[in-house]
């Protein structure tokens, strides 16, 4: 059966008479070019072990200041990846006047102008557009839109996935796929695992991928959704970061949904708008399929600042350009950074992406990925220890893409560090 949508049209997915309940992270980052640091006596407490409470994603220089008794606006934190540019002046505007004349307020339930922002920046029907309070309330609702067998992840990824599954209480199937000593040398992946699905299966995909910055190609995410559609299925695909990536319009998912598939797109705004504080989320889905996913969250689930900022933001065409531009250039110049830092005997190899962050490896067998993460901790540099992602191990290192001036910063704390870790 098919809906008419304007000039589009789509399948109904009739998720909302299917065993639906109706239960229902990524921190600030900070532009440290201009501080003065200072000479901070940083003692010998350990950077590397605090408590996530289960939730280990990067961005947490308030756990380090508060170990360190250094200010948290010194620490320059490349294990968070958010837009270096900041929110756009038009977003700030708007969060402060919301703040000033929408505090006395409940929000707008249905965020009707949020989703037309929307709409309009990515050429959809507002009916497929729903808010949530950051991307992880979207998946944690999406888990819990119909009675799923199964989650299916293709690993190393976001833990999220697997772990808004588990709190629905589907099991959790993951399949290898972007494993560094099995990925292209390109930064595109043209096929993944075809899975045997059970009967009604999440499928979740993170597109490009984290913490690997590789994309999947749309042909291989089209292969997992037919999949999906002959089981009743839906595949999930996380595309947080894809608005970062030249490549968006070849490698999102929205044709395969508008198609008449069974996809469902996420998209965080709070990553490529650099205003992670406000956590704001969009999903895009069939409509019906959106009818039940906005019927699973609370009630004015996102604030008005969160709101006004997200629809200021989204029409800033230019910030988006701008920012492609330089994270590509910036990413490509962090790349030869690395790799020559590399071939001279310095400790990370920085593998293909095409995201504004690289996962890199150490290339000393002296070091590993804790022991490092507190080295440059000490020097205040923040990343991100990737070893919470069981088939990395101890041997990688996430790094956000940062300002020329950041990137400098950490290459001289590399090269300050010794051969071998202190003892």
């Amino acid at each position: 059966m098919m809906m008419k949508m304007g000039k589009k049209n789509i399948p109904e997915n009739n998720l909302a008479a299917e065993g639906l309940t109706v239960e229902g992270f990524t921190p600030t980052d900070h532009d440290h070019g201009s501080h003065d640091h200072g000479n901070y006596d940083h003692g010998n407490y350990d950077h590397g072990n605090y408590d996530h409470s289960g939730h280990d994603h990067g961005g947490n220089p308030f756990a380090h200041a508060a170990l360190s008794g250094v200010p948290y606006t010194s620490y320059l934190d490349f294990s968070a990846n958010i837009n270096p540019l900041g929110m756009p002046k038009s977003a700030i505007r708007a969060a402060r006047k919301a703040l000033a004349e929408l505090s006395g307020h409940y929000p707008e339930p249905t965020y009707h102008e949020l989703r037309q922002a929307a709409a309009a920046a990515w050429e959809v029907p507002a009916e497929n557009i729903v808010a949530g309070n950051g991307a992880g309330e979207l998946l944690d609702a999406t888990c819990r839109l119909a009675a799923w067998q199964e989650a299916v992840v293709f690993t190393p990824t976001y833990s999220e996935y697997a772990r808004a599954a588990r709190r629905a209480g589907l099991p959790v199937r993951c399949l290898p796929a972007f494993h560094p000593d099995h990925l292209p040398s390109s930064s595109l992946l043209k096929e993944l695992p075809t899975p045997e699905l059970k009967p009604r299966s999440l499928i979740f995909v993170c597109q490009p991928n984290n913490p690997t910055g590789t994309l999947v190609s749309r042909e291989a995410l089209a292969v997992l959704a037919r999949i999906a559609a002959q089981k009743e299925g839906l595949l999930v695909v996380d595309e947080s970061f894809l608005a970062f990536c030249p490549e968006e319009a070849a490698c999102s998912s929205l044709p395969l949904l508008f198609s008449g598939l069974p996809v469902l797109v996420i998209r965080s705004l709070t990553k490529i708008y650099g205003m992670p504080g406000l956590r704001l989320g969009l999903s895009i889905a069939a409509p019906e399929t959106a009818k039940a996913l906005q019927a699973a969250l609370p009630p004015w689930n996102v604030n008005s600042v969160a709101a006004a900022a997200g629809s200021a933001a989204l029409v800033e065409r230019e910030f988006l350009t701008l920012t492609r531009e330089r994270l590509t250039r910036w990413r490509v110049r962090l790349v030869k950074k690395l790799t020559s830092a590399a071939a001279g005997g310095t400790l990370l190899q920085p593998l293909p992406a095409a995201a504004n962050f690289l996962l890199t490896k150490i290339t000393s067998e002296h070091w590993s990925s804790p022991q490092l993460t507190a080295a440059l901790a000490k020097e205040l540099v923040l990343v991100r220890d990737c070893r919470s992602f069981p088939e990395l191990g101890e041997r990688y290192i996430r790094l956000a893409v940062r300002r020329p001036a950041d990137q400098d910063r950490l290459l001289a704390a590399l090269t300050r560090l010794t051969v071998r870790p202190e003892p």
